[in-house]
């Protein structure tokens, strides 16, 4: 007579417990935790919840522009210079941190150069991204960059220079 052999259980089986070994076991550890500890904060009275959303507002997420001088914005900020009829040439050079800006214009005084020069600065501010100029303010681009703006006359002769450093909110002329 032959025998018969008895089936193993499933349970009983090598491959069950390894397969328990290798994916079960990995699973139930990333449910449980994983063994890292998580830090909970003590659970604050209502009245202190309150006190503190009132004194810190939530934080806008704000998708952040990309602020560099590009040749458009240095193209836009000269062409819009130069539609000025007492402006002969207008140029702007970025180097090492620095912005220099020359604008030529023989026929102004000073008022109207620091002026030019001031509406130059502007406007390169306004087409490099970031936050752009307002009243008391030139610009996201200038707290990157220092900056010299010069107005020139006849012979290259300086009728107002002024220059502004990052941290500065202003330019301050000569």
């Amino acid at each position: 007579m032959a025998e018969v052999k008895a089936k193993k259980a499933w349970y009983k089986k090598w491959w069950v417990w390894a397969l328990i070994v290798f994916i079960g076991f990995p699973a139930i550890g990333t449910l449980v935790g994983g063994g890292e500890e998580e830090t909970v904060p003590a659970p604050k009275a209502k009245a202190e919840e309150k006190a503190e959303s009132k004194s810190k507002p939530e934080p806008k997420k704000v998708k952040k522009e990309k602020i560099e001088i590009t040749d458009f914005a240095i193209k836009q900020a000269v062409e819009l210079t130069t539609e000025d009829e007492l402006v002969q040439d207008a140029a702007v050079h970025v180097e090492d941190g620095t912005i220099y800006i020359a604008i030529t214009a023989p026929a102004v005084n000073e008022d109207y150069a620091k002026e030019l020069g001031d509406n130059m600065v502007r406007q390169l501010g306004t087409f490099s991204g970031g936050k752009t100029p307002s009243k008391n303010y030139y610009g996201e681009i200038y707290e990157k960059y220092n900056l010299h703006v010069g107005v020139f006359g006849h012979n290259e002769k300086e009728i107002a220079y002024g220059t502004k450093v990052t941290v500065a909110d202003k330019i301050r002329w000569k």
